[in-house]
Formats: structure tokens, sequence, C-alpha cells
């Protein structure tokens, strides 16, 4: 029976790529820039899934990065995420975030106008390549959560990979619009949606 829900935020409760592609349009030569061929300019990792813009030929020739940027909370939620967690909260599940940060005070600040006190915001610091491992033990620990009531979601390979290591843990991967689909080494252990109401349906399946 899962009790506890902790999500990974980008790309998982919230559209990462909207502030990515707002950031790039502030540049003249990305002013007409469609979200779409955002992946021509940063490609997807097949050891991530994922875009990632961060220490990138582009990103390093920009006059400034994304977390300059004035877009860079500018993050709305996936659809039917808000729907989901309030239902999830009224149902008794308890709900924690699991985000890598390096403005911690801003970002808990932004995430709470959005989600109020229905999720905790958990803030980690990559100490590590093994930090999401790591600290979804120690918060588990914390918080007096057994694994095989856990589920966690997240967007990235090498994470669910990390977190697919402890034991018990379930985990489910959110697949971004712009990303690849899971590999099939992962697909037998991992769930995978597109939409965060097909998650919502297989959670109820689960007890």
């Amino acid at each position: 029976m899962i009790k506890n829900i902790i999500y990974d935020i980008d790309g998982v409760l919230v559209d990462m790529d909207h502030a990515r592609w707002l950031w790039l349009r502030e540049f003249p030569q990305y002013r007409n820039l469609k979200k779409a061929d955002m992946v021509k300019l940063f490609p997807l990792d097949p050891n991530d899934g994922c875009i990632a813009s961060s220490n990138t030929p582009v990103a390093n020739s920009l006059p400034h990065k994304l977390g300059e940027s004035k877009h860079d909370f500018n993050r709305p939620p996936l659809p039917g995420v808000m729907e989901a967690v309030k239902k999830f909260n009224k149902s008794g599940y308890r709900q924690f975030t699991m985000t890598a940060t390096k403005k911690p005070n801003e970002k808990r600040v932004w995430f709470n106008g959005l989600f109020g006190n229905l999720i905790e915001f958990v803030p980690t610091a990559k100490l590590s390549n093994n930090y999401k491992h790591d600290d979804l033990v120690a918060l588990m620990k914390k918080e007096k959560m057994k694994p095989e009531e856990t589920v966690y979601l997240e967007d990235r390979f090498y994470i669910i990979r990390d977190a697919l290591a402890i034991p018990g843990l379930r985990v489910v991967r959110m697949r971004p619009k712009l990303s690849l689909p899971l590999p099939k080494d992962l697909r037998a252990a991992v769930p995978e949606f597109t939409k965060f109401s097909d998650f919502a349906k297989w959670l109820a399946t689960q007890n």
C-alpha cells in the first residue's frame, strides 16, 4: 500500500522547458524559436533522457544563464498536476519534493506560491554523483517512511537508476514532452506516463 509520494519538481510537477524556452527567446538569434526545436540546440543525452542546457556550447555562448534570467521560475504546473495533488492530499497521502537547487530559499518561495502546503518542499545539495539516492534514503529515514509504502516520481534516467537501488522503493517515470522514452532495460521495473492523470489512475490501483 502506497502512503507516501516523493516528486522531483522540474519536468515532473512543472514545465521546466517552458522557462528554458522563454530564456532562449530573450536573445535575438532565438526570438522566433519554437519550443519543440530546443532539442536541436540541446540534443537529448541517452544517459539522461531529457533536455539539459547547463554547461552546453549553446548555453555557454549566451550572455547570461537560465538561472540569471527573469524567466527562471516561469515554470507552470503541468496539465493535471494541481488537480491530482489536491486529490492526493485529501486522500491522506504524504507528499514531498526532492529537488537539487542552488537557490533553495528562492525556489521554496516560488514552489509554495504554487502548491501551498499540499507538498512539503525538500531542497537538496548536489554533493555527489549519488546525491538523489542518498537524500532519498535520508528523507525516508527522517520522515519514517517505509520504501515499500513510497513512490518516487522522476524524469531523468540516471536518477531513476539511483532510486531503483533503494530496496522496496517504487519508482515512476514522468516523461516530459521533449524527451526520450525509457530505455528497454528500465521498462519492466518502471512505469512510464506522459500524463499526470494517468499516474493518478495507476496510483489508485496500487492500494
